[in-house]
Parts: structure tokens; sequence; C-alpha cells
């Protein structure tokens, strides 16, 4: 089970990246989340202060690990639908394939339902990747499958109601290679931030852990939003991941591991 623990802080913070790169760690003890949640007033998220501070800091810690990976969704074709969707070599969105498929379907305008819609998220884009729940009896979820392991990600998420549920289960999970254990929550379940009828909802989520190599990422909405006339109305864009390092022999390429734990704790931006 992948769980977000904080990292120490001072010097046990760099006490700890040592022992780490020394080769003892814990599987995924070091994953650190994320978060940022806005109302915003137009279906843009240039005034989504805490997503774009959140994003921020995904970025910078990101950036110390490798090359950061980003589909915005501008080369894929308007219109097109489907359950999966090829969006980088080795990279697929999919999405639930059963009686009655759930799609993904490129949106180059706001999507349909007022405020709720989801929209584009790209500085000069148009493109966003709408989630179209087919069989409104399963929640939301959509997979990102890697051929080449990550440890880094993170994405937009615009759009949406809420689910009824306060707490944990009520708001928005990243499960990691297949586990039904949350490796992170969002926290956007219930009051202050949803729903909104009027203002236009804006989640940036992510995730960092050197030490791990995942393969997939599931994103599971809040459980029931899709009971509600707010089903297919939220949209993905701006996915961003970095590749994990492979290991030398007998030892662990985890160099960018001191820095980043001396600077980072879990990012919760709220406005």
């Amino acid at each position: 089970m992948r769980s977000p623990v904080a990292l120490p802080s001072g010097r046990s913070r760099l006490a700890a990246s040592l022992m780490l790169a020394a080769g003892s760690l814990s599987a995924h003890a070091q994953l650190v989340p994320y978060r940022g949640l806005d109302r915003v007033a137009t279906p843009s998220v240039a005034t989504a202060s805490a997503a774009l501070a959140a994003e921020s800091d995904w970025l910078r810690d990101a950036a110390l690990l490798g090359p950061i990976h980003t589909v915005d969704m501008e080369s894929l074709t308007p219109g097109a639908s489907g359950t999966s969707h090829l969006v980088a070599p080795g990279v697929t969105i999919r999405v639930r394939n059963g009686a009655r498929p759930d799609k993904l379907v490129v949106e180059n305008a706001p999507s349909s339902y007022g405020p709720t819609k989801g929209f584009n998220s790209t500085s000069g884009g148009t493109n966003h990747l709408r989630y179209a729940n087919g069989d409104i009896a399963w929640p939301p979820q959509i997979t990102f499958t890697f051929s080449k392991p990550i440890c880094a990600f993170s994405l937009f998420i615009t759009g949406e109601g809420h689910s009824g549920l306060i707490g944990d289960y009520g708001s928005t999970r990243f499960l990691l290679d297949g586990s039904i254990h949350p490796a992170m929550f969002l926290g956007d379940s219930g009051y202050p931030y949803w729903p909104s009828h009027d203002q236009h909802n804006v989640r940036f989520g992510g995730l960092i852990d050197p030490t791990d190599s995942i393969t997939s990422v599931t994103i599971a909405l809040r459980f029931l939003s899709s009971d509600t006339a707010w089903h297919s109305s939220f949209s993905i864009d701006d996915v961003r991941w970095v590749e994990a390092p492979v290991p030398a022999p007998g030892a662990l390429s985890v160099l960018g591991l001191p820095l980043l734990a001396m600077r980072r704790r879990p990012s919760t931006r709220l406005p």
C-alpha cells in the first residue's frame, strides 16, 4: 500500500535521504502529494491561484529527478472519442470498457454542463480530454499506463460536481499500479469547495516518489458524482510525468532525493 508520508524536517530529512541513497529505504515511503483546489469565475485556470501554486511546487521538485514529459492534448483531433487514447509513445489513457463503456472525448471548447463543465488548462491552448460516463452505476475512473516506469505524475482536473460524501472516500483518489488502496487523496470532498453552481472548479493533483517505479496511475473521481447531473462534466489536461531512473548495478540512482527531501513537505494549496 502506498501512503502519502510527510518528510521529516531539517537535518533529519537530510539524514533520512542519505540513508535512502545508501539503500536502506522502505517502499513508497517517500511519496509526496501535491494538491491545489480552486473555484474560478470563468472557464480558465489563469486565476486558479491554489492550483497554479501547487503546479509550480510540483514542477520545481519534479525537475530535480529528470526531464518532465507533458501531454497537453493539443496534438489530439477534436471530436475523437474512444475508451482509450495513445497520447505519447508508450503512454495510454483509458477508461472502463463494459457493456456501456465510458469514453474519453477530445474537446476544443468548454463542455456542456454550465459552470460545472471541464475546460482547457494549457496556456494558449484549446484542447482538453473530457470524461463521458457510459454506465452511471460505476464511479468515474481514468487510468494512465506507462511502458517506461515513472517516479512523478501530475495533471489538471476541471469541472465536475461533488458526491455528497464527506471525507477521504468522497475525495478524488490516486491509485498506483492496480492497487485498490489510495496512494493519495485530493481532499476535494464536500464543502467549502464543492459543489459550486455559479463558479468553475479547478484541481491540480500530483505526486512524487523518487524511490518508486510506477507503471500505472488510476484517478478515481469522487464516488456518487456520476449519479448527479454533473456526470460527464469534467476534463483532464496537462498530464505530466518523469521517468524513473534506472539503478546502476549495486546502487540506487536517487541523486535528486537529498535536495527534494530537504525542501519538500506535502503541498496542499487552498484559495
